[in-house]
């Protein structure tokens, strides 16, 4: 039986900040919140760690990744080139693992929900994906890390980052450095 539950508009608004504009409702945010919840994998951080210490977040859970600078990548096996190391490169280099595996486009962007269109486009921030043969608009570091999120974990592409938030009073946790890991099929 449906319940109906009151929220104050402060915690509405923490709600919509972690939706997907025109995709989410309330109750898919709090179905992704519960499950990360559930799948707690985040290590617990040691209050003696010094600033050189790497946290490892729930990649289905993670923090405010606006203001990072990616250190290094690895994509379903594949290290990422150092020119490559930015969360759009990330998220593109899933989608061509996931072509790779057969997925067709279709079913790529069901899971991702960006921007695309098949063949070439480039140019007002789109990028082509020639092993994929689509091109995809470029978006926000938080929102190319839950699109790469919902295809790897989906589709079991392994992928590993890490990351470190830039010295701005802008960034979650300034100077701190973190990790994200999906696990892939075996």
């Amino acid at each position: 039986m449906p319940v109906n539950v009151e929220m104050p508009d402060d915690l509405f608004a923490r709600l919509q900040r972690h939706a997907v504009p025109l995709v989410d409702t309330s109750i898919t945010v709090i179905t992704r919140a519960l499950d990360a919840l559930e799948a707690a994998n985040e290590e617990p951080v040691d209050e003696d760690e010094g600033q050189g210490s790497v946290r490892t977040f729930n990649p289905a859970a993670p923090p405010n990744i606006a203001h990072t600078t990616v250190r290094s990548a690895r994509v379903a096996g594949e290290k990422l080139a150092r020119s490559e190391c930015y969360w759009n490169q990330i998220l593109f280099a899933t989608i061509v693992a996931a072509a790779k595996k057969g997925v067709s486009t279709v079913d790529i962007f069901e899971l991702a929900k960006s921007n695309y269109v098949a063949g070439k486009k480039e140019g007002g921030g789109w990028y082509h994906l020639d092993p994929a043969g689509i091109s995809i608009q470029g978006t926000s570091a938080p929102y190319a890390w839950r699109q790469t999120y919902s295809l790897a974990s989906s589709l079991g592409i392994e992928v590993q980052v890490n990351f470190a938030w830039q010295d701005t009073e802008k960034a979650v946790h300034p100077n701190a450095a973190g990790s994200f890991y999906v696990e892939g099929d075996r």
